[in-house]
């Protein structure tokens, strides 16, 4: 057999080889990778967090107010959270503003919160003018430690306090917002 043949069988040789090996390893891994799994045989949890308002509404209408020092708006909420990890679950608070026809910094806001668990981190915040549009924060970072069911309770209020000028540029003004929460990433 000459040599050009001989080199022409051995090539086939390897390549049929080859094609035979890759294969058998597929089927391999095709058959090891099958079986009885289902989505939920593994399951993973970091944490959950659920918000719920006293009214059943994140919802914040303002109208017809004028210049005082109590609040016009009393929203209170509860963040709960379940913490399995070792790790702080971080959140921020953010009162989100729909419509404010007010004059600038004409409404400011506050928030305050309790926990009956202790060592939690809440947010605060005091006097916080609330800008035309956008989001405004509530205070800095929140977390909740490793726990099941954590309530952190809070108390959003919104005022339009005299500051002694005329403030008739508020008449018939009218404010919708909301409440958000995000994570702390």
């Amino acid at each position: 057999m000459s040599r050009t043949k001989k080199n022409i069988v051995s090539i086939s040789v390897v390549t049929a080889l080859v094609i035979a090996f890759i294969g058998i390893s597929y089927a391999y891994f095709t058959a090891g990778l099958s079986g009885q799994e289902t989505a939920s045989t593994i399951v993973v949890t970091g944490g959950r967090m659920t918000i719920t308002y006293q009214n059943n509404s994140n919802n914040i209408i303002v109208e017809n107010i004028y210049p005082r020092e109590e609040a016009w708006v009393t929203k209170e909420f509860t963040v709960r959270g379940t913490n399995t990890t070792d790790l702080d679950m971080d959140y921020y608070l953010y009162l989100t503003v729909d419509n404010n026809s007010f004059p600038a910094n004409a409404l400011t806001c506050s928030l305050t919160g309790n926990s009956v668990t202790e060592n939690q981190t809440m947010a605060s915040a005091t006097e916080v003018v609330i800008p035309a549009s956008g989001d405004v924060a509530l205070g800095s970072v929140a977390k909740f430690k490793t726990a099941d069911n954590v309530d952190h309770v809070y108390t959003l209020k919104i005022f339009l306090k005299d500051n002694e000028t005329n403030q008739n540029g508020s008449q018939n003004k009218t404010f919708a917002g909301h409440i958000t929460i995000t994570n702390g990433e």
